[in-house]
């Protein structure tokens, strides 16, 4: 997707998109290295004191949760519709070949890497997209933003709420032993848990978690044919991100009250981030740290998928098998330094290059030939 969450090509891009999908590569790494490193999600440890956890793991936890956790992929599921319009746009049938081939790695990354995927999803719903995009063309503003409330319903009827549950103690017996499998397990067998993990990531409790992504990315695709990306108005943006922080705020004081709000929360937070990044990469456009941010965005297909290569490396099995062995601010580190070491790699491997290596496997096995990559 040209302009969505995997391009690495040499066509016209948006300096402030990209280091957005950059900002939000480095988020996602941050969520996702506690994800794969631990059995028990931080955040039951968290809310039940663990007494694994230090006061510094309370503290960077805590920060976290509040400010990573769910911030950032409907950022990213917001971008991937924007380059999914203009993929469907552009040419419908090589977008059709494209997702295709995002379903397939998607899956391949699900049993392979890491049962969290997100790609096989954004396929999938790229798919669909491109058969209704006249209707969602249209409408899809309206069914995105209809598609989010509808995401609490689904969260107050669907979610699981361990904390609430009578058989906590056997839910934290039953995350833990699958951690013993996935840290001492082999390759193969490691393999075969995570297909299971990823079949299961389409049951009831994950539903309002999809029903959001799929929001968002209608959203996205609804919208760009109404808003100018290449020419933000900037007293909107400024408009918009003061709102979003205000009404962000007041949802996390009432979300102690109703749990399922944490998905409009988490959105209405991600708009807050957005549109505050997009404020700070146009004003500062030309300096290092958006520059750094935006080369990233520009790989963020290969970013991703090697980001899950560093982190199963260091906690499963098949690799050092430290999961649960590294405290909150030790997986910071990880998530910090892998983010910073694969951006300065790539940006040496486009020195020669017209696209990151994981664009160019997409985008050739979409088109099934060999698409040049030498610059």
């Amino acid at each position: 997707m040209r302009d969505a969450i995997h391009s690495g090509g040499p066509s016209r891009r948006n300096p402030a998109i990209d280091s957005l999908r950059g900002f939000c590569l480095f988020g996602i790494a941050v969520v996702n290295v506690f994800w794969i490193g631990r059995s028990r999600p931080l955040y039951l440890d968290l809310f039940l004191d663990h007494p694994s956890l230090t006061e510094g793991d309370r503290l960077f936890g805590w920060i976290v949760e509040f400010a990573f956790e769910g911030k950032f992929y409907p950022q990213f599921a917001f971008l991937f519709g924007v380059g999914a319009y203009k993929n469907c746009e552009a040419n419908p049938k090589r977008a059709v070949r494209r997702f295709i081939a995002l379903m397939v790695l998607g899956f391949l990354h699900s049993v392979l890497g890491w049962s969290g995927d997100v790609l096989f999803d954004y396929g999938c719903i790229g798919l669909i997209l491109v058969f209704l995009r006249r209707l969602m063309i249209r409408w899809g503003a309206l069914v995105g933003l209809i598609g989010i409330f509808a995401s609490v319903l689904i969260a107050y009827k669907w979610d699981e709420w361990p904390i609430q549950q009578m058989d906590l103690s056997q839910h934290i017996a039953q995350l833990e032993e699958r951690g013993k499998a996935y840290r001492s397990g082999d390759f193969i067998s490691i393999s075969f848990l995570r297909f299971e993990d990823w079949l299961k990531s389409f049951g009831t409790s994950e539903w309002s978690y999809l029903a959001n992504l799929v929001s968002m990315v209608i959203l996205g695709f609804g919208i760009s044919n109404r808003f100018d990306f290449e020419k933000l108005n900037k007293e909107f943006m400024a408009k918009l991100a003061a709102m979003a922080w205000m009404l962000g705020a007041a949802i996390s004081v009432a979300v102690r009250v109703f749990i399922p709000i944490y998905v409009l929360q988490a959105d209405v937070l991600a708009i807050a981030y957005a549109s505050s990044w997009l404020l700070l990469a146009n004003r500062w456009q030309n300096s290092s740290l958006i520059s750094f941010f935006e080369k990233a965005g520009s790989v963020s297909l290969t970013i991703y998928l090697l980001e899950t290569v560093v982190f199963i490396s260091v906690f499963y099995g098949s690799g050092l098998g430290w999961l649960d062995r590294l405290g909150v601010f030790e997986c910071l580190l990880l998530a910090a330094g892998t983010f910073l070491l694969l951006v300065i790699l790539l940006r040496a491997w486009l020195k020669f290059f017209l696209m990151g290596p994981f664009e160019w496997m997409w985008r050739s096995f979409a088109e099934m030939r060999l698409l040049p990559i030498w610059r």
